[in-house]
Formats: structure tokens, C-alpha cells, sequence
């Protein structure tokens, strides 16, 4: 079998913007390479969005698979890459990729992050995107996820259909510097000079402060409409930002709550777990907490007002 197909799966705020735009910009230079990075659907332009809608919505067959199932089968690279971080969270999403095995190797690629750090962007990212998370509160969200994300349950179903020799797990630390891209073109087995060249940076998706989060969950759940493109201008308005919901003792128990679940994980998947078991007191003490006693609606509405948010 000549062909082999990276399927890309998350986590979500684990560089997967980065990556997404960085192999969309460059598509058609990667294919000198070998590599192609097949969006069949052009509303979306830089993820493959539209696999993932399709295995969400679909009750029986797919209607994007026999497209890109053809695509395959009838191009000459031999590299492939499928990205869209909501293929983790779906329970059908393996099915989808097992007709896939016909015709070339099917390689799961998974960036993991330590559960607390996790769980905090995630709520930041599904308040941003509209979804129910914006209903609760962060304490209130973190009681219900606190004992839902491990690794090694999203894992199985990949497992079980592909085998764990083609699951691929890298734990991702920002904090550490890690870049998603060159990790992800080391895992391709390509080069990643296309990095390198003018007008490029591949950090593409920051997390929004918890204080403009805070915000925007009141906009949303008030129906207030705003610019969304200008939160990012919002966040520079704000002095000393927090960037943290959990203090040091949340994290230290939500860390050793999993440490057994993430060594095994890198027994099983081969690789160091320490970044997700490892604890850096200094680094996490040194975050700013979000306190929503202290938040000031009508001081952040103003904020949002002056730079063109709202109105």
C-alpha cells in the first residue's frame, strides 16, 4: 500500500489553527512534496469542516466520503492529510475513515494538552463559537467536564478500528514553546522550510482573555449583536488581563487526578507523558485568576464600545 492518510482529530486549542492555515496556504507547494491536502468543499477554505458536519449530521451513509474516497483512489500522491479538531469528539467519525483502508494506510494524528489547561481553552473556545457552554458559568462547566477528559476513552474507537501501531499521540505544550506546524511536518515526513518563507507566522487562533469571554457570554445569551472581529482589539484595552480560571490547587488535583491515565497513555501510545503529569508551581502560580466578583460589566461594555464592538 503506497498511499497513507493522516487524519488530523485535535484537540481543540492544540496549534490545529496553525496547522490548518499552514497547510492550506501552502496546498499547492506541498504537493511537490508529495502531500496533498484535499478541501472538496469550498466554504471551507481551511479545515475540513465539511467531513466533520457530514459524520455529525448523517444517520446512515455519507455524503462526503464517495467524494473523497475518489479523490484518493484516482491521485497520484502518496501523502494526504484530513484536519478538523471536531473528528475527536464524534462517535462515528472512525467508521467514516475506515472505507478509507482499501485504499492506503490510515495514520490518526492526535495533539494532547494537560487536562486543566485543556479544559479552560476549551470553555474560552466553545463560549466563543456559540455553543451551550455559554449557558454556564466556568465553575459550573468545569464540574460537569472535570471528569470527562481522558484521553485514553476518546482514543478507543480510533483504536479499534485502525490499531494503536497507527495512532499517533503528541502532548502539546504552548508554554514550552512547542510549534504544532514543525511538529506536525515532522510527523508527515516532510520538510518544513515552506515555514520559513515571507509573510508567514503560524499563530493564527489566541485565546481571548477570561474577562472579554465573560463578556461575550453576556452578548450572546442577551442577543446584543456585536463585531467579532474586533475582540481581539477588545482584549488590548484590558489592563493586566487574566488568562486563568483555576488557581494552583485545582490544578495540582486535577493533574494528579490523571496522572495514572496519561502515563499509561504514553505506555500505550509510546511516547513521554511527562508535560501532561508535570506541574511547574512557579509557571502556573504566575497566572492571572479570573475573579467574577470583581468583573465590571458595564466597565467592559464601554471597553467594547470604544473600540467598535458594539454599540
Amino acid at each position: 500500500m503506497n498511499k497513507t492518510l493522516f487524519v488530523h482529530i485535535g484537540m481543540h486549542k492544540t496549534g490545529t489553527t496553525a496547522i490548518q492555515k499552514h497547510f492550506s496556504i501552502f496546498a499547492f507547494f506541498y504537493k511537490f512534496l508529495g502531500l496533498s491536502y484535499p478541501r472538496l468543499d469550498s466554504s471551507f477554505s481551511v479545515r475540513n469542516q465539511d467531513i466533520a458536519n457530514d459524520i455529525k449530521l448523517s444517520r446512515g451513509l455519507f455524503s462526503t466520503q464517495p467524494q473523497y474516497l475518489a479523490f484518493v483512489e484516482k491521485s497520484k500522491y502518496p501523502l494526504y492529510l484530513i484536519s478538523a479538531e471536531k473528528l475527536n469528539s464524534l462517535p462515528r467519525a472512525p467508521e467514516y475513515f475506515k472505507a478509507f483502508s482499501k485504499t492506503c494506510r490510515v495514520v490518526v494524528v492526535v495533539f494532547v494538552r494537560r487536562q486543566d489547561r485543556y479544559i479552560e481553552s476549551l470553555y474560552r473556545q466553545m463560549v466563543k463559537n456559540d455553543s451551550v457552554a455559554l449557558k454556564s458559568t466556568f465553575n459550573t462547566y468545569f464540574r460537569h467536564k472535570k471528569s470527562k477528559i481522558a484521553w485514553t476513552k476518546k482514543l478507543m474507537r480510533w483504536e479499534n478500528n485502525f490499531g494503536k501501531e497507527n495512532i499517533i499521540v503528541v502532548p502539546y505544550d504552548e508554554f514550552s514553546g512547542a510549534d504544532s506546524v514543525k511538529i506536525m511536518c515532522n510527523i508527515l515526513g516532510i520538510s518544513d522550510t515552506l515555514m520559513n518563507l515571507p509573510g508567514f507566522r503560524p499563530s493564527e487562533n489566541p485565546s481571548l482573555s477570561c474577562e472579554t469571554i465573560e463578556l461575550l457570554r453576556h452578548l450572546r445569551l442577551k442577543e446584543i449583536p456585536f463585531d467579532k472581529n474586533r475582540l481581539a482589539a477588545l482584549d488590548k484595552k484590558i489592563e493586566k488581563p487574566a488568562n486563568a480560571y483555576l488557581d494552583l490547587a485545582w490544578r495540582q488535583s486535577l493533574v494528579a487526578d490523571y496522572a495514572e491515565s496519561n502515563i499509561q497513555l504514553g505506555k500505550q501510545y509510546n511516547f513521554d507523558p511527562s508535560p501532561l503529569i508535570t506541574l511547574n508551581p512557579m509557571a502556573d502560580n504566575q497566572l492571572r485568576l479570573f475573579n467574577p466578583e470583581l468583573f465590571n460589566l458595564k466597565a467592559m461594555k464601554d471597553k467594547a464600545k470604544s473600540c467598535g464592538l458594539i454599540r
